[in-house]
């Protein structure tokens, strides 16, 4: 693998994912993140702890495609340390990622071990209904319950559904519920209706992680 990609779109990939990787488990390639390089100019990185997963993307210059799985935090604190500019992630072995910047001599090289280990990320059935919403609009609906989201991870503790509006609601063992709506000009939906139940740690992770996609 040899990618090039920009310092900054690196640390938000990375930043996201460090919040998912989980560094307690007993599986060690969970603590790592995933990154891919593909033919077509992208850079993907991911991350799971086998109850949420997280992925995103960034524009890159991809000189040989390919995958390692690196360890979340010890990438995040390297790649914050670099220089800004441009960033090489090079791989030959299919298990180290060696860390350039284009401007300076530093480099780094991170242990890790091949894509192939990392577990399967979770797909939606290419049947399901799908919505799409403004990030800006999901954030400020994510803000506003969050605070009353359940600790109880046996039960949902975010529902989120459509029709010609977007309303979400969270709630607590207690019974207490806290719900808001969202009215858009024009909404791309695949289905008259939508509904989806969020358990209580997907639902803490999207609150924790939501908006730092809206900024």
């Amino acid at each position: 693998m040899d990618v090039t990609v920009s310092k900054r779109d690196l640390v938000r990939l990375v930043q996201r994912c460090q919040g998912v990787a989980d560094k307690k488990s007993t599986m060690a390639v969970l603590s790592n993140v995933l990154l891919v390089a593909s033919p077509s100019g992208e850079l993907r990185a991911s991350a799971t702890d086998l109850y949420v997963a997280v992925s995103g993307a960034a524009q890159a210059t991809v000189v040989q495609p390919g995958r390692v799985a690196v360890s979340a935090k010890d990438l995040f604190e390297r790649v914050k340390s670099m220089p800004e500019g441009p960033i090489q992630v090079s791989s030959s072995d299919g298990a180290t990622a060696t860390i350039r910047s284009a401007t300076s001599r530093r480099q780094f090289d991170v242990h890790g071990m091949p894509g192939d280990d990392f577990p399967a990320l979770p797909e939606p059935d290419a049947n399901a209904p799908t919505l799409e919403l403004p990030v800006d609009a999901f954030a400020r609906l994510i803000a506003s319950t969050s605070f009353s989201i359940s600790t109880d991870e046996t039960r949902a503790a975010l529902r989120m559904w459509s029709r010609s509006a977007v309303s979400i609601a969270s709630s607590r063992s207690s019974g207490s519920a806290v719900g808001r709506r969202w009215r858009p000009r024009a909404m791309a939906v695949s289905a008259a209706r939508l509904s989806v139940s969020l358990p209580a740690r997907a639902s803490r992770r999207s609150a924790s992680s939501i908006f730092g996609f809206s900024k």
